[in-house]
């Protein structure tokens, strides 16, 4: 592969998709806003260009919108947003700045800590630091109580798992109840062929939860307890775990002891949680449908994210795991699908439903290094480049022929080139 080649092509999609300060994810119109945990991404990544102001930039610009009940929200609307769905002007959220009213996975800590722990992170940058820890810890202490269900923290629409029409969401999302929903137009199939994107239908419930939430302007409590979907989603649940374990090492760094212990007690909390929902018979884990009080056993790779998660795994599971996603990469031609390929709900080339991401594809090998299984890792990480590099850098790809779909020179992906580079250049 051309690695040299390869960072400069990503290093200009960053470049391009810059909006001011913030981060696209592409310019093709399908997503014409900031989004929460991409920006995360996207900040270390301009870190490793050295391009270090501009990454931390991108973090200030995100926390800007926090909400005083420490929520960040999954967009951020800086820009005329008229030609998305659903812009600013649906949502009618936000404080400081115009938002939506949900989250999305809680990475930032994570990127933060990557960011800081450089041999050349400057005494300016701890400063910064400090200057956000109290952001941050806000926005954990959101989730872990104003999500709380039974040690795990719940996602109350699809949105917020940023896995937005997986399979292990289809029960849950088609018993929200459709009485109140008011008419609306999708934007997103003018950007992006509608064989790539969600069903009319799945809308007709990602827009009649939105309309729950706004009914209630967004109280916290009332959408948490009534949302008509509530899901213990696993690749947040296991997203938000590192993110207290790398919050705590920031902790110690800025010598806060008091949020120190805090975070200690959720981690705590939350590993005992996550490991009970290991499924045996899936080899992976798997949420709660608190609505309908019954697990949800889809084999989706969102049920791997705890290996980025959790700071130990048995061995049984742990092999269990790396045969499953051995499995999976051997039934497809490229890299390693989103969903068990031989399932008949697998669907190679619509959204989460089936494809290769990039973004799913770094969660599940960061974990597999971090649990002693670095040739596997580094397979998923190789096999991605050679995707990226073969049919440019896409939001996600068909598994069974490479096509790319969804947005086009996509920010993310260019960040996650950079990741994995960077990670073969250090070694």
């Amino acid at each position: 592969m051309h690695l040299q080649n390869l960072q400069e092509t990503a290093r200009t999609i960053l470049h391009t998709n810059d909006a001011g300060g913030f981060t696209v994810p592409t310019v093709n119109g399908l997503y014409p806003a900031q989004w929460n945990w991409d920006s995360a991404f996207v900040a270390l990544a301009f870190v490793y260009l050295g391009e270090v102001a501009r990454g931390w930039q991108e973090i200030e610009m995100l926390l800007q919108a926090q909400w005083k009940n420490g929520m960040v929200p999954h967009i951020v609307f800086h820009i005329d947003d008229s030609g998305y769905f659903p812009n600013s002007q649906f949502w009618q959220a936000g404080e400081a700045l115009p938002s939506s009213g949900i989250s999305q996975p809680p990475v930032i800590a994570t990127f933060i800590r990557r960011i800081v722990d450089r041999e050349d992170c400057g005494p300016e940058e701890l400063q910064k630091l400090r200057a956000l820890f109290p952001n941050l810890m806000r926005y954990h202490r959101w989730y872990h109580i104003t999500r709380n269900h039974q040690g795990l923290v719940k996602i109350i629409h699809p949105w917020e798992s940023g896995f937005d029409n997986n399979q292990s969401y289809d029960e849950a999302l088609y018993n929200v109840p459709l009485d109140s929903l008011a008419p609306y137009q999708r934007q997103d199939i003018n950007h992006a062929h509608q064989s790539q994107r969600p069903q009319d239908s799945d809308y007709d419930h990602y827009v009649a939860l939105v309309q729950c939430f706004r009914s209630q302007d967004y109280e916290a409590h009332w959408c948490a307890t009534h949302s008509p979907f509530q899901l213990t989603d696993i690749g947040v649940n296991a997203m938000l775990l590192r993110a207290d374990y790398d919050l705590l090492a920031l902790a110690q760094r800025v010598e806060d002891h008091q949020s120190a212990t805090e975070l200690e007690g959720w981690i705590t909390t939350l590993t005992a949680a996550l490991e009970k929902r290991w499924d045996p018979h899936l080899s992976l884990y798997t949420p709660v449908d608190i609505c309908a009080h019954t697990s949800v056993a889809m084999p989706s790779i969102n049920g791997l994210v705890p290996l980025f998660g959790l700071e130990t795994i048995v061995d049984a599971q742990l092999d269990a795991m790396c045969d499953l996603i051995t499995r999976w990469m051997k039934a497809v031609r490229y890299g390693l699908p989103c969903f068990d390929p031989t399932h008949p709900r697998f669907e190679p080339y619509r959204y989460c439903r089936g494809p290769t991401w990039p973004v799913w594809s770094w969660l599940v090998a960061e974990g597999l290094k971090r649990h002693g299984r670095a040739e596997l890792a580094h397979t998923i990480r190789d096999e991605m480049l050679q995707l990226i590099e073969k049919f440019g850098f896409y939001e996600f790809f068909d598994p069974l022929n490479g096509r790319g779909g969804g947005g086009s020179n996509f920010s993310w992906s260019a960040a996650i080139t950079i990741f994995f580079i960077q990670e073969i250049l250090s070694n």
